[in-house]
């Protein structure tokens, strides 16, 4: 199965980071780096042979966000994640914390609870639209500032 690059933007620092996607965890396998440092790990990763396809992809990749063909945009990549605790969808913002700016999840009921709707909505629905799981992200908000970690609604 495909792995993907991908490339998320820190709206707070302006500052762009890459990782490696995974189609089959549905999930980002590395942390987010700067670019040099993720086309050395490219290469470590995945040798000479792979650098011939390194520039096409990242072209992709900074054409929409993400290597993948299959996707129009990064946020539509992302959409159907199961980057988060319990295999929870997790937001933009939320990737970018976690695996960028290598922020914990706090021990949370909002990561269970989204993961228990986003199952009953899919059995109930056959599937899962973007604006089902934005709603079902917004249902059960988490929010840490500061290292704080600020109650969700439940």
């Amino acid at each position: 199965m495909p792995r993907y690059i991908v490339k998320l933007v820190d709206p707070r620092a302006n500052k762009e980071y890459y990782l490696l996607w995974s189609s089959v965890v549905d999930a980002p396998v590395t942390n987010g780096v700067g670019l040099t440092e993720f086309k050395e790990f490219y290469k470590d990763e995945y040798g000479n042979e792979g650098m011939k396809e390194f520039d096409e992809r990242m072209a992709r990749v900074n054409a929409k966000g993400t290597s993948c063909r299959l996707s129009k945009n990064v946020e539509e990549f992302l959409a159907c994640n199961r980057a988060g605790p319990f295999e929870s969808n997790l937001s933009y913002d939320e990737i970018v914390r976690f695996y960028c700016l290598g922020e914990e999840p706090a021990e949370d009921p909002c990561w269970e609870k989204r993961r228990e709707e986003h199952d009953r909505r899919c059995e109930a629905n056959g599937g899962l639209s973007y604006k089902d799981i934005e709603e079902i992200n917004n249902m059960f908000p988490y929010t840490r500032i500061n290292n704080e970690t600020e109650p969700s609604s439940t």
